[in-house]
């Protein structure tokens, strides 16, 4: 039967497949040349041979059933794979597709591949898979997997932490249904632009309807010939990380105290105002506001105190500002709010209105009585050429004039505050100097016996004899040495100059403590290093601090109180009467004086007749509380009387003697007792 199929199996001799002829029992009519080749059988030899002597028996029943079918069916193409029987004894394998094509009847032509290659790709991909699913099992993100329309066709369990939706839910387009919305549009691009690769932002929905942030990344998979196989990628949560980094952000550009914006936010907004081109002559104004009493609050009430009123403050603060304005903490007790579309001064002069009604409303502080917080207000008005720097600068003069006017009122900035705020900050950076030099010398005012009109002892007074501006009085460097905390540093000069230069002589002295040092932990420290060096008797010396300070954090100054009588010396309380301190609040304190204010003093006497019962209330109060009394500012002989009717111990003032150098205390000291009246008494110096 070779002769009726020679012609087709020459043209079948052109291909790489076996093309073998069979009929309906499985006989074999004939075969192709590739055959033998690829066999290594002589195919003349095997004519009429069954071909299920080279298929492989556990292939057989495949074959038979392929080949029964393709009898009854003409044109059918459904192939098989089995393994075939090469003349050398070992099975190749085989893609087997039968066709009942031939005009004669029962006869079935075979075709058949070598798969061996196909077979060796296929286990390749299958251990490939199991190796990314192995991998995909283990991974900390959800790893997925789309075939080249875009379907999912893989999705790891970690899906199910990120949407609540299990992985094999996901399995088709199922997985979109937790995608927001507005991001599918991203899934979709990659499917119709083929994106080899890439990443983005999009919002996973899950099925309980909470919102997490995640961020997709993917690969395309390309066969050898290029073509698309399809995209694996991963979701990664990224909601933790960015809240993370929300809070960080926040924290950097925020106050951690009131939760407005920091000077960081402030000067990037003002800036960005100002580099903004002013439209329709608006422009940009600032207004600096500094708090007149905080530091009297802290002081008397403590930090704790403090801080909630800095929360109450930028609380109202914030209720003062327009959409598009800001207000910030700038630092400390001090607050800048930047007002945009300002057309002149009133801007400014509007916004400082508002901050100025929302503060005069009382606050409550804790369990206190209500408060009334007061502010000295600078403004800084937009003008060609001004930067955010030099704004806040501006405005911060204003305000400083503010506050040296009187405080509680509001400064627009002109061109010479600016000179006055660079000759303040030169004379903090001379003081700093100063404190290290022979420029700081002590005045001495003498201190007098009621009873003897003798000098028992005298206040230390410092007095700054600049280089270039002459002798400067306390109160034009003392608040700024307060400020800028120079003050520690002075005040220990002082103490050493006026123990050195008091030392030789029998008087008590007094020194006056600030309450920056009070606060100073190494305060105690200092004042008995002094004493050692110098050699000074510790119960000669007096250290005078102010109502506000003794009523500033309690439990912290009285423990520094304490240490300073522990280690002998005298505690007074200056300025007495002028602030709340009462009967139960002074016992709390190891005190041995206290001094009646020069405006109660002044009240005293036949001229003026008014404060008498006022200085007997405070001579009364320290005798009951088993204190001296000392008066200040006595200047006239029936302020003496006074003093000397009501009990008073002690005297200082102008009547007596200007602070003097400590060559003119020599010359007090020499006269003995005071030659005025209420002193007839002379009792011969010592």
């Amino acid at each position: 039967m070779a002769g009726p199929f020679s012609e087709f199996l020459e043209f079948a001799g052109n291909f790489r497949d076996v093309v073998v002829i069979i009929d309906g029992a499985g006989t074999l009519l004939a075969g192709s040349s590739s055959a033998s080749e690829l066999l290594g059988y002589d195919i003349a030899e095997h004519i009429g041979r069954n071909i299920a002597e080279y298929v492989h028996p556990d292939d057989l029943a495949r074959a038979s059933s392929l080949l029964a079918t393709a009898v009854q069916r003409a044109g059918m193409t459904v192939s098989v794979d089995i393994r075939v029987r090469h003349a050398a004894g070992h099975h190749i394998p085989f893609e087997i597709l039968p066709r009942n094509l031939l005009s004669t009847r029962g006869v079935v032509v075979l075709t058949g591949r070598d798969i061996t290659d196909r077979q060796a790709l296929q286990a390749t991909s299958r251990r490939t898979d199991q190796q990314f699913q192995t991998l995909a099992t283990a991974a900390p993100v959800a790893i997925f997997r789309l075939d080249a329309d875009g379907q999912c066709a893989f999705m790891n369990d970690h899906w199910m932490k990120i949407s609540e939706q299990p992985a094999a839910d996901a399995v088709g387009f199922g997985y979109l249904k937790v995608i927001a919305p507005t991001d599918r549009e991203v899934l979709y691009d990659v499917q119709r632009t083929r994106s080899p690769h890439g990443a983005a932002d999009i919002t996973v929905v899950s099925v309980s309807g909470r919102t997490r942030s995640a961020v997709a990344r993917w690969t395309e998979i390309q066969s050898d010939d290029g073509l698309n196989e399809g995209w694996v990628g991963t979701l990664e949560d990224v909601s933790e990380h960015r809240a993370l980094q929300a809070r960080l952000s926040h924290q950097a550009t925020h106050d951690p105290l009131t939760g407005l914006p920091n000077r960081i936010i402030l000067h990037d907004h003002l800036a960005r105002a100002v580099d903004r081109p002013p439209a329709d002559g608006t422009g940009v104004a600032v207004v600096f506001i500094d708090h007149d009493q905080f530091k009297f609050v802290n002081d008397s009430l403590g930090h704790a105190t403090g801080d909630n009123l800095l929360v109450a403050v930028a609380e109202r603060l914030r209720e003062t500002v327009r959409p598009g304005d800001v207000v910030g903490r700038f630092g400390g007790d001090e607050f800048v709010a930047v007002v945009t579309e300002a057309t002149n001064e009133s801007a400014g002069q509007n916004a400082s209105a508002r901050i100025v009604r929302a503060l005069s409303a009382p606050f409550t502080l804790g369990a206190s009585e209500a408060y009334i917080c007061t502010a000295s207000i600078g403004i800084a008005l937009w003008s060609p050429g001004a930067s955010a720097g030099s704004m806040l600068r501006d405005a911060d003069s204003a305000m400083y004039r503010a506050k040296a006017l009187g405080r509680n009122r509001v400064e627009v900035y002109t061109p010479d505050m600016q000179s006055r705020a660079s000759e303040r900050l030169t004379l903090e950076m001379d003081l700093r100097t100063a404190v290290h030099t022979d420029e700081l010398i002590v005045l001495y005012q003498p201190i007098l016996s009621t009873e003897t009109g003798r000098t028992n002892a005298v206040e230390a007074l410092v007095r700054w004899d600049h280089p270039t501006r002459g002798r400067l009085a306390p109160d034009t460097f003392i608040p700024i040495a307060e400020e800028s905390g120079v003050i520690v540093a002075l005040g220990e000069r002082v103490l050493t100059l006026a123990c050195r230069e008091i030392g030789p002589y029998d008087l008590a002295l007094n020194v006056n403590l600030s309450g920056r040092q009070v606060q100073d932990p190494h305060l105690v420290d200092m004042v008995a290093r002094v004493l050692a060096q110098e050699h000074f008797p510790p119960e000669r010396l007096v250290l005078e601090i102010t109502e506000s300070v003794l009523m500033g954090d309690a439990q912290a100054t009285a423990v520094t109180l304490t240490k300073l009588k522990e280690l002998g010396i005298a505690i007074a309380v200056d300025d007495f009467g002028t602030g709340y301190a009462s009967l139960s609040y002074l016992s709390r304190f190891p005190v041995d004086c206290l001094k009646v204010d020069r405006a109660f003093v002044a009240g005293l006497g036949s001229r003026a007749g008014g404060n008498e019962e006022i200085v007997r209330a405070v001579v009364n109060l320290a005798h009951s509380l088993g204190l001296v009394a000392t008066a200040e500012g006595v200047e006239e002989t029936d302020q003496l009387a006074a003093l000397q009717a009501l009990g008073c111990e002690n005297v200082q003032g102008f009547l007596f003697a200007r602070p003097l150098s400590l060559d003119d205390l020599r010359q007090h000291l020499a006269v003995g007792v005071h030659q005025s009246v209420g002193f007839n008494q002379l009792v011969p110096p010592t």
